[in-house]
């Protein structure tokens, strides 16, 4: 109930007409591994249907943001949580290393975003004087 709360909540904030969607399932790596499943992730595109059940994959390009769930904070949990979302990162990054698309990655809007909210200027970040 909790997770699907959230997904619609989250949902109703996302603006229409941008092939975004806010779903649960798995998402999947560059070489096909999938992850656990996912409580509720921000996704563009379509998903890839598992076969025999309800859930969808994607793959981890098209996977925006993770959001994990949880009904009480335990230390169980919250450490259940913590190494669910650090392996969707750990897949993230190992996509970014061994992309087969090639091309480059451009964080600097990323590092500026941090650079604004947090007031630290972030180190390759080239300000205007």
């Amino acid at each position: 109930m909790y997770e699907g709360l959230t997904a619609d909540i989250l949902g109703r904030t996302i603006p229409p007409g941008l092939d975004l969607k806010v779903v649960s399932g798995f998402a999947e790596d560059h070489d096909g591994k999938l992850s656990n499943q996912i409580d509720c992730m921000l996704v563009r595109g379509e998903g890839t249907p598992v076969p025999y059940t309800s859930n969808y994959k994607w793959h981890i390009k098209d996977v925006i943001a993770v959001i994990e769930v949880k009904k009480n904070l335990f230390s169980k949990g919250l450490d259940e949580s913590y190494h669910q979302l650090r392996e969707i990162l750990e897949t993230h990054s190992s996509w970014i290393q061994n992309a087969k698309e090639g091309g480059a990655y451009n964080i600097n809007p990323s590092r500026r975003a941090f650079s604004e909210i947090t007031g630290e200027v972030v180190p390759g970040i080239r300000t205007a004087s």
